[in-house]
This record gives C-alpha cells, structure tokens and sequence, in this order.
C-alpha cells in the first residue's frame, strides 16, 4: 500500500502534504530511495523533480537541494534554478 502512495504523482498531494514538520521528509525519502532508479523517460519520476526542485527553491532546504542532486546527477544542468 505504501508503494503505491510514493510511486503517485506529486500533483495529487494538497500543498501542505509534502512538507512534514521543518523537513521535507516524504519528498528526500523518496527521491533518494525510489525516485532516482526511476527510467529517465519515467512521467512519474519527471514529476517528483520538478516538484521537489520547486520546492528546494523555496525552502532552501538543504537535505533536500542534495537529495537532488544526487537524483539529477548529470541532469542537473537542466534545472538552473537550483544552481542559482
């Protein structure tokens, strides 16, 4: 049952879910443990990035900004929002 809730779009979370406490720990879990095996093609896998990148540029948050980059590896030129 948990599988099934990481591995679903970010877009059906209301905006407060993915923020636990002061860390984002469903979103870091997830990239860093799934996320990041996912197919480059995956749509799902393209989601989770774009909006854990969103959030990464809000927060500042730093367990997730490496959590990123770690997922991205040499993709992350092509978020140039997070190197700003």
């Amino acid at each position: 049952m948990i599988c099934a809730f990481l591995f679903c779009s970010p877009k059906f979370f209301p905006n407060g879910c993915l923020k636990l406490t002061t860390t984002f720990v469903l979103p870091i879990w997830n990239l860093f443990y799934f996320v990041r095996y996912l197919s480059e093609s995956s749509e799902v896998r393209d989601s989770w990035i774009t909006k854990c990148a969103d959030l990464a540029v809000q927060s500042q948050d730093e367990s997730l900004i490496e959590s990123l980059i770690w997922t991205l590896r040499s993709n992350l030129s092509n978020y140039k929002q997070l190197s700003d």
